[in-house]
């Protein structure tokens, strides 16, 4: 703790055995206003427990109520919004210029698209329509250079759901909402191979029912040889409560991506066990989301641990926003050049440099903004309104050259 001179003032005089009182007046008040305020600041982080989140519970307000029940915040109940009342509970005595790290559990609720593809895996299992597509189909779609029926097949210069889409409407005049089919067709490049699509009618149109990750997520399926390569899996092709996903997962994911690099994500769809169920031995389909650390692979959880900044003005603790950096070309207010260790946190230490060739991620700068952003923040107290000039070695296939960016820390709503 860092303090200064702590002033005491008493006043008593002792005379003849006799104690009196002072008198004290706006004189003495005048005096004391030029002497050396006694001042606590201190640099605090701590953790919530269980037990801290207790404090929230409110007869009046449903949402802190929520934090003691969940015993977490979330993007409705905020930290910004209701910690600040607890730090200026816990630290009451701290003064101005002080500063409060809290980290605290955040509900960040689950995926949409991880239920998206345990949806369609089960409607898969349930569809019955299957269409291969014929000579006479492509024929009707035109016979024109650069048309199907040209060739009997599709290729990447053809808008093919323009195609798909009146055809399926011409064979299905009845079909109903949700109602899908199983489309094989034929595709072109470089030679000619068999494409299965699922395609989904909504009840007004005819839609490609596979549904999308995020951009940079790779979505994987499970096959027999992955489960038998992981051993007890292996004897029923699923996992199970006593052969769990997350006990054979993150060592599968290391296995089969070597060359990962942090922040790549990958969403496993598998076979999981329940039981059995009135008398059925019951297997569900279940999908997972993990990303990679440098180290290991990491499973999505629902409620992440989060760190909220605060600091103490003059009267009260008050909420610090969160930064994120963005492309700017405002003037640095400092320059920095990334070092061998900085390239080594964000997973890029072996060749020291980003690497910008056309299949790589670092092709997109948003990929190299990310990167160094974690450095910045990593090596330096960033505050809302930092201008940060980084100068990058990269890697374009030709050689090593060097760029920079000019990014600005702003509020991360």
């Amino acid at each position: 703790m860092k303090y200064s001179k702590i002033l005491l003032g008493a006043c008593t005089f002792l005379g003849l055995g006799i104690l009196s009182s002072c008198d004290v007046n706006d004189e003495f008040y005048d005096e004391l206003d030029k002497k050396e305020v006694s001042v606590l600041v201190e640099d605090v982080e701590y953790t919530l427990v269980e037990a801290d989140y207790k404090f929230f519970e409110s007869d009046d307000d449903e949402l802190k109520n929520k934090i003691a029940k969940y015993k977490n915040f979330s993007k409705d109940y905020t930290a910004a919004t209701y910690m600040a009342e607890f730090v200026n509970d816990m630290y009451p005595y701290f003064d101005k210029g002080s500063t409060a790290v809290i980290s605290y559990n955040f509900y960040q609720g689950g995926l949409g698209y991880i239920y998206d593809l345990v949806d369609y895996k089960d409607e898969l299992e349930a569809l019955e329509e299957e269409y291969e597509l014929t000579s006479d189909d492509y024929d009707s779609m035109g016979e024109n250079s650069g048309e199907p029926g040209k060739y009997n097949n599709f290729d990447s210069n053809m808008d093919i759901p323009s195609y798909i889409k009146p055809l399926l409407a011409a064979k299905y005049p009845d079909a109903v909402a949700d109602f899908m089919v199983s489309l094989t067709y034929k595709f072109y490049s470089g030679s000619t191979a068999d494409v299965v699509v699922v395609w989904k009618y909504n009840g007004t149109e005819w839609n490609v029912a596979t549904p999308t990750a995020p951009e940079g997520v790779e979505v994987y399926e499970l096959t027999e040889d992955d489960y038998d390569s992981m051993g007890a899996p292996g004897s029923h092709d699923n996992f199970s409560s006593s052969e769990p996903a997350s006990k054979y997962l993150p060592t599968f994911l290391l296995v089969k991506n070597v060359y990962a690099q942090v922040g790549d994500k990958t969403a496993v769809i598998y076979r999981d066990y329940k039981g059995k169920i009135d008398g059925v031995h019951v297997t569900e389909w279940e999908a997972v989301e993990y990303s990679f650390d440098g180290t290991m692979w990491n499973e999505y959880s629902r409620v992440v641990e989060l760190k909220a900044n605060f600091k103490r003005t003059s009267t009260e603790w008050a909420f610090v926003p969160p930064t994120k950096f963005i492309k700017s070309e405002k003037t640095a207010t400092e320059t920095y050049t990334l070092t061998d260790a900085d390239y080594d946190f964000v997973g890029n230490g072996k060749y020291g440099n980003f690497d910008t060739r056309d299949d790589k991620p670092e092709a997109d700068e948003a990929v190299i903004i990310d990167k160094i952003s974690r450095i910045l923040k990593n090596n330096f107290d960033i505050a809302v309104g930092d201008v940060y000039e980084v100068t990058y070695t990269f890697y374009d296939g030709t050689g090593n050259g060097e760029g920079t960016l000019t990014l600005e820390a702003v509020e991360d709503n």
